[in-house]
This record gives structure tokens, C-alpha cells and sequence, in this order.
């Protein structure tokens, strides 16, 4: 009975102690997986896609609100969830001449001359002299002596600020060998894709091959010219008119009446484009004369301005001194001349006077003389 008890105790212990083992192998992995979670690629939630970038500059995507729903048990061999493992996200995709994506909804994606992802939406990404990925954001990776994931230091954006795990992050992989726009020519160095504004998914959308037409140098180069190829960028212009009927007229008898109204008005618009450059020249030859008058006016009125001036300055330099000096001596002279004879005159009668007294005087002592 004894050796029983001991057998089921040990049994028991050996259990639990299997299980508990089991579970802190568990919790390590998934440790692990929160921080290096960005060692086999960089994931991170741009305007509501979700990006995985790998070291190389190849990239995948996932949008949850068009894409499978996946649940946290979800777990299912060969299944596609995200654009390469073979999920249809074209009606949501621009495409440009060599077959990559331009343009996700809304959201740009631009390359680099060797056709590695530079930027999506706000997130620019550079890479070292290795061709390998060394910022995403404000995220820096580190890489060892054999060019292997070693750390990362910072966050890529205030809305990334840490890796998450998802089950779907498995299922993230690189573009197959006839889709890969990685390349070690400069293919893309003259290069200029056309975006369009996204507002509705596209119909009949695909994505044309880059392995041939990167491979076999018959790459188009947009610079401006309108090329054979140029096609492709531009049948992701939205149109007004959708290609069925509306209200009983479809869109192209719709066209058709375009067509007709604009060549009933090309004659009477020519016309009125003449009129109004007729106008615009009558215009600018009126004001040309006009500028040529005023400018005259303006140097006759300065010519006779001077004339006035210099008149003016020999007038009163030659003239006015003169007759004032003259007028001005002459009432001097008549003021002194004035003075001089009521000096006399008051002389003279001072004189008749002291005479008068003289002459009074000396009769009244004559008489005295003669009375004694």
C-alpha cells in the first residue's frame, strides 16, 4: 500500500513538473518574439496598412480593413492573407511601368534608383553601404561583422512605438523572382512615376511583370514624353462617368454629345479667343501710348522749369540789386541832403537872432552913454 501511495505521488510531482517546464519554455519564446520581433523584418501601421519591410528593401503588406479577418487562433498552412502570399489587394493598388506599387489607396510609396523602398506614407527608411536597412523612422538598427541583425535603438514613430506580435506576421514573405523590383542597376534613376488621387477601387486591375522589363532593358524612362507605356499609369485616372447607365444614357453617348458640343462651339470659342487677344493687344498698345504722353508731358514741364528757374536767379541777381542799391542811395542822399539845409536854415536863424540881440544890445548901451 505504501509502495502505491509513493508511486502515484511521484507520478503526480513528475507532471507537474512537466507542465510548469512547458509553460516557461512558452513565455521565453514569446519574450523573445516581442523583442526581436524586428529582426527577420521592420512592421510597422502607416494610414491603416500595415508595412513589413525586410532588410534587403523588398517589402509586404496587409490591410485589415480589406483583408481577411484573422483571429488569434487563427493558424493554417499555405493560407494569403498579405500581397505576396497571394492575397488580391489590386482594386486598392497603383501600379507603374515596371510593376511596382506606387500608391496604396492613398498612401505613396516612392523607391530609390535600385528600386528599394525609401518611403511609405510619413516613414522614410535609408540603408548603409551594405544595401541593408539601418533607419525606419526614428528606429536604428545595428548589424554585426557578417552584416547579421544585432540591436535596434529608439522607436520608428510615435504611432509604432514598440513591435507587437500578430499571428499573421508569419505569413509575411518577399515577392516572388518574376515581381521582385530590387535590382543592382540603377534602373530607376530617370524615372518618374504618375500617381493618382484614389477614391474607388479599381476595375481589371494587374500587375504587369518587372523581372522582363527590368532584365531585358526594356524599361521605360518617363521624362516627360508620352511613350507606349505611359498607358499604364493612366488608366488609374479616375473618371466621372462610370462605365454604365446612368438614368437611361450611358457614358458613351454622354461622350458623344461632348464630342458634339465642343465642335459646335469651337468656331464661336476660337472666336472669342481672338476677340479677347485683340482686347489684351488694344490694351497694351493704349497704355503704351498713354506712358509716352505722360512721359513727354513730364520732360516739357521740366524743361520749362528750369527755363523759369534761370529767368528768376538773372532777375534778381542783375536787376533788383541795382534799382534797390539805386533807390536806396538816392533816398540817402535826398535824407541828407534834407538834413544838411534844415541844419543850415536852423543855423541861420540862430544867427539872425544872436545878431538881433547883438545889435539890441549894443543900442541900449550907445544910449546909456549918450544919456550921461
Amino acid at each position: 500500500m505504501k509502495n502505491l501511495v509513493l508511486l502515484i505521488t511521484a507520478l503526480f510531482l513528475a507532471g507537474t513538473t512537466v507542465q510548469a517546464t512547458t509553460t516557461a519554455s512558452a513565455n521565453i519564446t514569446t519574450t523573445s518574439t516581442y523583442v526581436r520581433g524586428y529582426g527577420n523584418s521592420f512592421i510597422f501601421v502607416e494610414g491603416g496598412i500595415e508595412f513589413s519591410v525586410f532588410p534587403d528593401g523588398q517589402f509586404d503588406f496587409y490591410i485589415p480593413q480589406y483583408g481577411p479577418n484573422v483571429s488569434l487562433g487563427f493558424s493554417s498552412p499555405n493560407v494569403s492573407i498579405s500581397f505576396n502570399s497571394g492575397y488580391d489587394y489590386s482594386p486598392y493598388v497603383q501600379y507603374d511601368d515596371y510593376g511596382a506599387i506606387i500608391q496604396i489607396e492613398n498612401v505613396p510609396i516612392y523607391y530609390d534608383y535600385y528600386g528599394r523602398i525609401t518611403r511609405a506614407g510619413s516613414v522614410n527608411i535609408r540603408y548603409n553601404n551594405f544595401g541593408r536597412v539601418v533607419w525606419v523612422g526614428g528606429l536604428h538598427i545595428f548589424y554585426n561583422r557578417f552584416n547579421v541583425f544585432s540591436h535596434y535603438s529608439g522607436y520608428i514613430n510615435a504611432y509604432n512605438r514598440y513591435y507587437v506580435y500578430r499571428p499573421w506576421h508569419r505569413y509575411y514573405r518577399i515577392p516572388s523572382r518574376d515581381y521582385c523590383v530590387v535590382y543592382n542597376r540603377p534602373y530607376r534613376q530617370y524615372y518618374k512615376p504618375v500617381r493618382y488621387t484614389y477614391y474607388r477601387p479599381y476595375t481589371n486591375n494587374y500587375r504587369p511583370h518587372s523581372y522582363n522589363y527590368i532584365n531585358s532593358r526594356r524599361g521605360v524612362a518617363n521624362t516627360g514624353r508620352r511613350t507606349q507605356r505611359s498607358v499604364i499609369s493612366e488608366r488609374y485616372r479616375q473618371k466621372v462617368t462610370p462605365r454604365r447607365e446612368v438614368n437611361g444614357v450611358t457614358s458613351n453617348q454622354v461622350r458623344k454629345s461632348r464630342r458634339e458640343f465642343s465642335s459646335r462651339n469651337a468656331v464661336t470659342g476660337r472666336r472669342t479667343v481672338s476677340r479677347n487677344n485683340d482686347n489684351k493687344a488694344n490694351k497694351r498698345i493704349n497704355s503704351a501710348h498713354k506712358r509716352d504722353i505722360t512721359r513727354r508731358k513730364e520732360v516739357n514741364k521740366s524743361i520749362a522749369d528750369r527755363g523759369r528757374h534761370v529767368n528768376k536767379n538773372t532777375k534778381f541777381s542783375v536787376r533788383k540789386p541795382k534799382a534797390s542799391s539805386n533807390r536806396i542811395s538816392s533816398n540817402k542822399h535826398n535824407r541828407s541832403a534834407q538834413h544838411v539845409t534844415q541844419n543850415k536854415g536852423r543855423k541861420a536863424a540862430v544867427s539872425k537872432q544872436s545878431h538881433s540881440r547883438a545889435t539890441t544890445k549894443r543900442s541900449k548901451r550907445d544910449l546909456k552913454q549918450k544919456r550921461s
